[in-house]
């Protein structure tokens, strides 16, 4: 059941996420190591969930936990913005906006994922 929309939107979920942790510039600040970690995180997370098509349940469990994963990678941002004294260039951190991205396609896959819950119990009460 690969072909289904909801492995798509959260295949599009782990690819972006894989892009953000590719242009992202990391350094050795604690903070930066948080993030990596956070993203890693994440994406395992992700790349778990698209093969437990079978486990609808589970499937939307970790959807919701790729998703506070994903604000709390953006809370910690948010967090080095403040207490850096306002160092955000918007130029250079557009790339900030994939993780929202990320958030959007785990959120569509959810919903996917819970139409298929709902129409297996329709067709379950039918027998």
């Amino acid at each position: 059941m690969i072909q289904r929309i909801q492995t798509i939107y959260i295949l599009l979920a782990g690819l972006l996420l894989g892009l953000f942790w590719w242009l992202h510039p990391f350094n050795s600040s604690f903070l930066c190591d948080i993030y990596e970690y956070a993203v890693w995180i994440t994406g395992i997370v992700l790349f778990i969930d698209l093969f437990l098509f079978s486990v609808r349940p589970v499937q939307i469990k970790l959807g919701w936990i790729s998703v506070i994963l994903l604000i709390l990678l953006i809370g910690l941002r948010i967090y080095e913005t403040v207490t850096s004294g306002g160092d955000f260039i918007p130029e250079k951190d557009v790339w900030w906006i994939l993780p929202v991205v990320s958030i959007v396609f785990v959120k569509l896959a959810i919903n996917a994922i819970r139409r298929d819950e709902n129409l297996v119990k329709s067709v379950d009460r039918i027998r």
